[in-house]
Order: structure tokens, then C-alpha cells, then sequence
């Protein structure tokens, strides 16, 4: 009796644990994060604003998926631009800003309208290099949380981090 009741004990787990198999092999793996957004920021002088340069950071969405926008939601993670790392005598003069256009989208267990981006996300921001802000390179520094989705998943919201070089010419 005592062999009889392990015998179907092993074979009950056995069992079980080819259905889980079964189950967690239909379902595609979700990507790694760094494969769903390649981010990229570049730093370049404003035309005709002497000591002013415009920081543009760019992300490439993976097909099938989308990021968030800046504005609020209750759906998902808003996009956000950090750039509270600038070199010493610079300041930001006009916030990170959307420059890419957004598209609407609809949850409807919430019931509720959202703004994401799809295929392409840019975000500007100018700063000015200041009295203070010596002559030569400088790296500007900034972060971007982000949450991305598809159709199936979102994935958890993740902070990435950039830097990008930027001259200073001596003043005359």
C-alpha cells in the first residue's frame, strides 16, 4: 500500500510538472529592456543664442512596442528626462520637452485615454553655459526613466543613464 501511494505520488508530479513545462514554453520569453529602447543624446550649439545648446536625447522603440509620453497616466510610467548632472556653470533654460509626435492609445480595463510614442521618442531640452561655465569640453549628463509595453506585457520601468560631449568656446 505504502509503495502504491508514492507510486502515484511520483506520477501525480510527474504529471503536474509536464503541464507546467507545457505552459511555461508556449509563453515567448519577454526581451531583455536594453533590446525594446536604444537611447541616444547629442548636444549641440542653438543658432543665433550665443552660449546656448540644445540637448536632444533619442530613442528607438523596437516594432511592436511603445513608450509612454511625458504627461501623466494612470496606465503607465510617464516618460521623464533628468538633468540634474550639468557641468559647473551651466543651467537649463527651457525643460525637457517632447519634440516627436505622440499617439493615442485607449485602455480599456481602466477606461481611460493615454499618450505613447512608436517606433521613434525625442526629447529636447536647451541649457546655457553661463559666466561660470569654463572655456573647452564639458560632458553634460542626464538620465531617462521610461516604461515600455506591447500588446502583452509592460515591462517594469527602467532608468537609463547618457552623457553626451559639449564645447565651450572661449568668450572674446
Amino acid at each position: 500500500m505504502r509503495v502504491a501511494t508514492i507510486l502515484l505520488l511520483a506520477s501525480l508530479s510527474a504529471t503536474a510538472g509536464a503541464q507546467i513545462a507545457e505552459i511555461d514554453m508556449g509563453a515567448p520569453a519577454a526581451p531583455a529592456p536594453e533590446n525594446v529602447v536604444a537611447w541616444n543624446a547629442t548636444v549641440r550649439p542653438v543658432a543665433g543664442s550665443a552660449g546656448t545648446y540644445r540637448i536632444t536625447v533619442t530613442g528607438r522603440i523596437a516594432e511592436g512596442w511603445r513608450v509612454y509620453a511625458m504627461a501623466p497616466s494612470v496606465t503607465g510610467r510617464p516618460l521623464a528626462v533628468g538633468l540634474a548632472d550639468l557641468p559647473p556653470g551651466f543651467e537649463v533654460i527651457v525643460p525637457p520637452r517632447e519634440t516627436a509626435p505622440t499617439r493615442a492609445g485607449r485602455d480599456e480595463v481602466l477606461g481611460v485615454d493615454y499618450d505613447y510614442f512608436a517606433g521613434l521618442v525625442t526629447v529636447e531640452a536647451d541649457v546655457r553655459a553661463g559666466a561660470g561655465a569654463r572655456p573647452g569640453r564639458h560632458v553634460v549628463r542626464g538620465s531617462v526613466r521610461y516604461a515600455a509595453c506591447d500588446e502583452r506585457i509592460c515591462l517594469s520601468p527602467r532608468t537609463v543613464r547618457f552623457e553626451a560631449p559639449v564645447t565651450v568656446a572661449a568668450r572674446r
